[in-house]
């Protein structure tokens, strides 16, 4: 074999094998966790996970009655995430998070600002009904 199509070959080989590796690394995915809170209380609801490049929306995943929740297979890369309430509607602010490869991103506190306290007593409601108690807002205390 010539020396010309041996170093064609081996170059060859390279790229495939790189090709391959890239292949393998982008289905590599990763989660997020965290609890949503508002005043220190855990909210129950939706959250949402955006792709700010496109502003269009990856996943959706229920937050429990402890305000907590988990997006799993999460590429790498940038993101935000939206708390949705009862009427699917974004509540308050949103949440920046990044994402490395491979490794999850645990402990996130949401803390949702400026929630009207009429929605409040829905989500109280909301929560006391999934629960079988009977939570109370503040002001119906």
């Amino acid at each position: 074999m010539k020396f010309s199509h041996l170093l064609l070959l081996t170059a060859v080989i390279m790229v495939v094998s790189q090709l391959t590796a890239c292949s393998a690394l982008a289905k590599i995915k990763s989660s997020v966790s965290g609890t949503v809170y508002n005043n220190g209380r855990p909210m129950m609801g939706q959250i949402q996970l955006i792709d700010p490049k496109s502003n269009g929306s990856m996943k959706t995943e229920p937050v429990n009655n402890q305000g907590h929740f988990i997006i799993s297979d999460v590429p790498s890369g940038e993101w935000l995430l939206a708390f949705l309430g009862p009427s699917s509607a974004p509540l308050g602010n949103y949440k920046y998070v990044k994402v490395a490869l491979g490794r999850p991103v645990t402990d996130i506190a949401f803390e949702i600002q400026e929630v009207d306290p009429l929605v409040q007593e829905l989500l109280d409601k909301i929560a006391a009904e999934k629960t079988g108690g009977t939570e109370k807002t503040e002001e119906g205390k």
